[in-house]
């Protein structure tokens, strides 16, 4: 990895809390009201194969479809030692930034605001993938180009940005549910120590 990668990878986010706010990973993450219940089985053929790789220091198993791999393991290079000291506390940052940001997504869907849609979705994209949360990071991708796409455009096509949105925020919420469902688990040592 050249300094280029290390220091976008290291640096923090613009608008993270200060790392000694942030002492274990949120439980609750989506304030969707919609059910949280998914019966879903998302391996398609040869997923399995990569889902069983460790990552290089045998930790964990890094689920492909969620994270990605090649990512998550710079970050992990980061740590001292055996601790995950700094992974963690980024990864923390990570998901108490992309709470608060689903929650202005879901205020300025409220006042169909496309062009703070793209906005949010713009800033969710690039903390999605300094972690390596890739499904999130494709979906607010999509938030970012709909909202710009449909700005000044008739109120029709607004409308339809805006359904089209609101279904790409939802997407992007089960997504990062997933992805923090992974990781509590990759870092309980982490938060046990902490609470």
């Amino acid at each position: 990895m050249d300094s280029t990668q290390k220091r976008r990878i290291s640096s923090p986010p613009a608008k993270s809390p200060p790392t000694s706010e942030v002492k274990s990973l949120p439980v609750d993450i989506a304030d969707d009201p919609s059910p949280a219940a998914e019966t879903e089985s998302e391996s398609p053929a040869g997923e399995d194969d990569l889902a069983d790789d460790r990552t290089d220091d045998g930790d964990a198993n890094i689920p492909a479809d969620i994270i990605d791999k090649e990512i998550f393991n710079q970050i992990l290079d980061l740590d001292d030692g055996d601790t995950k000291e700094f992974s963690f506390e980024m990864t923390a940052a990570y998901l108490v930034q992309a709470k608060e940001t689903f929650a202005s997504m879901d205020r300025a869907l409220v006042a169909k605001d496309l062009h703070e849609l793209s906005r949010l979705g713009h800033y969710l994209k690039g903390s999605s993938a300094a972690i390596g949360i890739k499904k999130v990071q494709a979906s607010c991708e999509k938030i970012q180009h709909c909202g710009d796409d449909a700005s000044g455009e008739s109120k029709s096509v607004q409308a339809e940005a805006l359904q089209k949105i609101a279904q790409m925020v939802s997407q992007a919420k089960k997504d990062n549910e997933k992805a923090e469902e992974w990781l509590q688990e990759y870092y309980k040592d982490e938060i046990e120590a902490s609470s």
